[in-house]
């Protein structure tokens, strides 16, 4: 009598047992750094034109270690300096060293105020910026007039005033606004 050999059948790979390795397989490759682009390492500071390594000499021993926007704004900055008259570089640095001058704290409390207005939609930075050019815009006696007013008004006053124009919808100026 022949024997018949038994023809095993493929063996089935439960979908449970091959899931786990490949889920292992695409963390490891997700999580492993892969080579550099350009792109993503930024300029370097040997690709830096002289006049932008001059402005940017503070930075030079930390160029590489620096986020990439961080670069690209420092450098924006240095091209936008070479477009400036020797009037505007002298406004800019006058800024930079009041800037320079305030305390921490305060330098931080800016920042806040900057990053809330960068948040708020755009009509009401719109709205913003109008009420500061209308209020730039007034005789230098008016304005004092009107910080003295503001100021002498108790704080809990001020916070109400603050909060209340916090609350109330955006609205954009009639032309007529716009004048006073």
């Amino acid at each position: 009598m022949l024997q018949k050999k038994r023809m095993s059948s493929p063996r089935r790979i439960r979908p449970g047992l091959l899931a786990a390795p490949i889920v292992a397989l695409i963390l490891a490759l997700w999580l492993v750094p892969g080579p550099a682009s350009a792109q993503e390492e930024g300029p370097a500071w040997e690709g830096l034109s002289a006049p932008e390594q001059h402005l940017l000499a503070p930075f030079a021993d930390r160029w590489d270690t620096l986020p990439l926007e961080r670069r690209e704004a420092l450098i924006r900055g240095a091209r936008r300096w070479d477009t400036l008259s020797q009037d505007e570089r002298r406004e800019v640095a006058k800024r930079f060293h009041a800037w320079q001058a305030l305390p921490p704290d305060e330098r931080d409390r800016i920042r806040e105020r900057f990053h809330r207005f960068r948040e708020l939609p755009l009509e009401q930075r719109a709205r913003i910026l109008e009420r500061r050019a209308w209020f730039r815009d007034l005789p230098l006696e008016r304005r004092r007039a009107l910080r003295d007013r503001w100021e002498a008004l108790p704080p809990e006053t001020r916070s109400d005033i603050l909060q209340r124009r916090r609350d109330v919808p955006v609205r954009p100026l009639t032309p007529g606004q716009r004048l006073r």
